[in-house]
């Protein structure tokens, strides 16, 4: 289940061309010794991952802010995704699909974003290689890699520029008055994907789909990404020799069209990892991981620094940067197919609505929203929900005209919802000092 956008424009599109209604600013103290939480994190459902939970245990304490040199700040949307209500009048909904009225922070290394983003993403490829085919365009899918063991900022500069060398040498090579008309227009649409050994380091890749009337043959995409890294290396004062299969290429068949869900799947690798899939370690010699079970290690409540450290370094490395790119002869295809829109029968399910201050502190506590949304599911009105009900409903008589809030209303406020949902606020402040103390 994800968080649903609003019926007229997306959370996405409404924190950047509204004005959005922050919620208060509030100190994140270390919780008291007798509210610590001492257990793990129970993420898990059903054997399914809570998107949510995950979200809170991970993205909430360990998300980092990058300071640039112009002085803006990145990485707060992360730690704050799901927590900024758009409209104090409206608050926020709670359904079995999930919460809208929150601003999203449309991360692929968020647990509950890169899942929405990944559905939005795949059936978007799916049109666009279906209709491609149709039209006579040809498709490979292709994984490149460079030789590197530098840290993971550094490697996805060698990367980013490999790639546009690379992508600059093929639209040079098609684009050749020779082959012009044989070869058509060439198009790329490229994910990062990584995996991260057993010390913390990383190791980064990109999964790709190549498009063209016709494809130039394998050796000529495999001898020009070659170029292309050796290039980027020297750029970076790096002697960069690339392995004989640096450049993998596979076929998308024609009178195989249901592998097309395939590739994009593998495609959107991460996309996938952080909401539970496992990705295929090739080399059984090396003890590797995804980024999926990297936030699994993170939630617990004193993580080893050094899972600590590896995550604060990939998020750091790629704010600013693009982890996707789609090239425009795929989105062009992709719009000639409409996505299917539900009817509005189907979208419509039964909701709870919650006040703008009540939301901003059930959003602090731990697992709070996912237990709405489950409860939400199985059965709408079941005791718990009553309670819920009942309490946002006090609340409202009490505060629902105020304009300003002390300490002490906050304080009354938070208190009665942790006494609703049996958890205390603010949980995610304790244990990110003593996981940085941890042994690596």
């Amino acid at each position: 289940m994800e968080e649903q956008k609003p019926n007229t424009i997306s959370s996405f599109q409404k924190a950047q061309n509204a004005s959005i209604t922050p919620v208060p600013t509030r100190s994140i103290a270390l919780v008291p010794k007798d509210r610590q939480q001492t257990e793990k994190i129970d993420f898990i459902t059903n054997g399914k991952i809570d998107k949510w939970e995950l979200r809170d245990a991970v993205s909430r304490r360990f998300a980092p802010i990058v300071t640039q040199m112009s002085g803006k700040e990145r990485g707060k949307s992360i730690q704050s995704c799901g927590r900024y209500v758009l409209s104090k009048r409206e608050g926020v909904s709670y359904s079995e699909k999930g919460i809208s009225g929150v601003a999203l922070c449309r991360s692929w290394f968020c647990p509950v974003c890169a899942h929405k983003r990944a559905i939005e993403l795949a059936e978007k490829l799916e049109r666009g290689i279906q209709n491609g085919l149709i039209d006579g365009q040809q498709y490979k899918f292709v994984t490149l890699t460079l030789p590197t063991d530098v840290d993971v900022s550094l490697q996805q500069a060698l990367y980013a520029e490999a790639l546009r060398l690379w992508k600059e040498k093929m639209l040079t090579y098609v684009k050749y008055e020779k082959r012009k008309s044989q070869y058509g227009e060439f198009a790329f649409s490229s994910s990062y994907d990584i995996t991260i050994r057993d010390n913390g380091t990383h190791h980064l890749h990109i999964h790709g789909i190549a498009q063209a009337k016709n494809l130039p043959p394998d050796g000529i995409l495999q001898a020009l990404w070659n170029k292309s890294v050796v290039k980027s290396g020297e750029l970076y004062a790096r002697k960069l020799t690339p392995k004989k299969d640096a450049c993998y290429i596979d076929d998308i068949r024609a009178d195989d069209t249901r592998r097309a869900s395939q590739y994009v799947a593998k495609y959107l690798g991460i996309a996938s990892e952080v909401s539970g899939g496992t990705a295929l370690k090739k080399n059984s010699s090396i003890t590797s991981m995804t980024f999926g079970d990297l936030l699994q290690k993170l939630a617990v409540q004193t993580p080893l620094k050094k899972w600590i450290r590896s995550y604060k370094s990939l998020l750091e490395a790629f704010q600013g940067n693009r982890w996707t790119q789609i090239g425009r002869t795929m989105s062009k295809y992709a719009e000639m197919t409409e996505p299917e829109e539900t009817s509005e029968e189907e979208e419509e399910v039964e909701s709870i609505s919650i006040s703008w201050f009540s939301a901003n502190s059930i959003s602090s506590i731990r697992g709070a929203s996912s237990k709405i949304i489950k409860e939400m599911k199985k059965n709408p009105n079941s005791p718990f929900l009553k309670k819920v009900r009942a309490t946002n409903d006090e609340l409202n008589s009490i505060y629902g005209q105020s304009k300003h809030f002390s300490n002490n209303d906050w304080e009354r406020i938070n208190k009665m919802w942790e006494e609703t949902f049996g958890s205390s606020s603010k949980w995610w402040g304790y244990g990110v000092n003593d996981g940085e103390k941890n042994t690596s």
